[in-house]
């Protein structure tokens, strides 16, 4: 009775890998934080004669880029979730903008 406990509880041969989430959860952190946490902080800093708000908007995009990356390269999901959660986002963005603006029209 334990024997089969303990093989029902064990992954079987023909589940994949597990998701790694931690890159993904330390991206967007950081992404959060340069783009909304640093020109909050410190608005009118300037680092090397650059706006700190300069890094906030280019720290977060390449946060993007590194979070995108690990998405399609790294993370351990099949390809058919990382391909397909692409077109997914895209029509959330749109729809978003749609809803956005409709919400801004005047009556």
């Amino acid at each position: 009775m334990q024997e089969q406990v303990v093989a029902a509880l064990r992954p079987s041969s023909g589940m994949g890998k597990r998701l790694r989430l931690t890159p993904g959860i330390v991206l967007v952190t950081v992404q959060l934080l340069l783009t909304y946490g640093v020109p909050a902080l410190v608005p009118d800093s300037e680092l090397v004669g650059m706006p700190l708000g300069m890094l906030g908007l280019f720290g977060g995009l390449l946060a993007f880029v590194g979070l995108l990356s690990w998405w399609l390269f790294f993370s351990r999901a099949q390809w058919s979730e990382r391909i397909g959660v692409l077109p997914s986002v895209g029509a959330a963005l749109v729809l978003g903008a749609i809803a956005f603006r409709l919400a801004l029209k005047p009556r």
